[in-house]
């Protein structure tokens, strides 16, 4: 039993925490796991989950901090049992993210993208993006049905629905 011991192992810890994960989080686990230094206690956790970005460094900060996660998420497990007599999974940081930036594309980016596009489709997509400032996912369920005069009925976020005014420009791209 897992209570009883001093300082648990943690491979342990994870392995008992991560029954009956979903898929992503049991490949997360698995990729921690097959990481760990042989033997390490979870008393350790911070000295490993410093380790542990060092040897991940080439990967995204994202895919790093799911797999952080993992480790806090032992952590906490372990405190809940009554594992440990602190909850150490602060001493578990996750990594800072960068932020999306939107970047503005200039009349010679999109003429560039429209002359690459191999499809109508394809060529739709880009200049309804290009010139109606609409989202990637309103963008992709654009259909014919939805051109109402000069507007577009489009599905937005949290589904709401609102009309979005065809501009000149997106016009030939849409028949």
């Amino acid at each position: 039993d897992l209570g009883r011991l001093p300082d648990p192992l943690l491979d342990r810890v994870i392995r008992e925490w991560g029954r009956r994960k979903d898929a992503k989080t049991e490949s997360h686990m698995n990729a921690v796991l097959g990481a760990l230094p042989k033997g390490a206690k979870l008393s350790e956790i911070g000295q490993i989950r410093d380790h542990l970005v060092l040897l991940w460094e080439e990967l995204a900060p994202g895919t790093v901090n799911r797999r952080i996660s993992v480790l806090k998420a032992a952590a906490k497990y372990a405190f809940r049992k009554k594992w440990t007599r602190t909850n150490l999974s602060a001493d578990c940081p996750l990594l800072p993210e960068p932020r999306y930036t939107r970047r503005e594309l200039s009349r010679d980016m999109i003429d560039r993208l429209l002359e690459a596009a191999t499809t109508p489709r394809a060529k739709a997509l880009i200049a309804g993006a290009a010139y109606t400032g609409m989202r990637l996912s309103e963008v992709l369920r654009i259909d014919p049905k939805d051109i109402e005069g000069d507007a577009l009925r489009v599905l937005g976020k949290n589904g709401e629905e609102r009309l979005v005014p065809i501009p000149d420009q997106l016009r030939p791209y849409l028949s």
